[in-house]
């Protein structure tokens, strides 16, 4: 500010917990959302099963993501890159997609553990360590971070994000997560914030972006 900046935007994260039953106004919506035989929820345990859909969700991420502040476009042959670099680490459980009848991606949720702790010890080097540092990271945190999520707009307001938040919901608490990171939410997506608020989210951290 000293300098001449001043804010332009805030982005907030929440800690929240995950519960010990799914709250009762998100299992009705729940059970709506289910009974939509337009479409049906992708879960994965192998990473194989995982691949087919990685460049769907980033064209989809493109188009959900356009109005989002900061958001630019993903190109082809950035979209090739990112699989190729992230479905090694990746979680597939972690990972909820919705489809049509057809099979075509309309929403998904990517989640994964929080391997804050096994990045630091491997000091930006995935190799020759590195990398161990942080699957041993992902086994032993009971923190789940919350990347990426979005819902074709023609699909949204028909309970798709209970859905896959449920799914995303009873994975965390087979595997024994206590509390789940929402990652960054612009301070205006009053929406997205009064979910997580109803489900026990509290702001942890406030992230600002200046201008000048």
């Amino acid at each position: 500010e000293n300098e001449g900046f001043s804010k332009e935007t805030d982005l907030v994260d929440y800690l929240i917990p995950v519960p010990d039953s799914i709250p009762e106004f998100y299992q009705r919506i729940y059970d709506r959302a289910l009974n939509n035989h337009q479409v049906k929820i992708r879960e994965f345990k192998r990473k194989k099963d995982l691949k087919p859909y990685i460049i769907p969700v980033l064209q989809l991420m493109n188009e959900t993501f356009s109005e989002i502040f900061g958001s630019f476009p993903l190109t082809e042959q950035e979209m090739v890159a990112l699989a190729k670099e992230y479905l090694p680490v990746l979680d597939p459980e972690f990972v909820k997609i919705i489809v049509t009848g057809q099979d075509e991606v309309v929403a998904f949720i990517i989640a994964m553990p929080d391997v804050a702790e096994g990045l630091k010890k491997a000091n930006g080097k995935l190799l020759p360590f590195g990398i161990f540092h942080i699957l041993r990271a992902a086994k032993r945190t009971d923190q789940l971070v919350l990347l990426l999520g979005g819902i074709r707009l023609d699909f949204q307001g028909k309970g798709l994000d209970a859905l896959m938040g449920i799914k995303m919901l009873e994975t965390a608490t087979r595997r024994k997560f206590r509390v789940i990171d929402s990652h960054l939410e612009l301070e205006t997506n009053y929406k997205v914030r009064a979910e997580m608020e109803k489900m026990g989210g509290k702001v942890a951290k406030v992230f600002r972006i200046y201008q000048k």
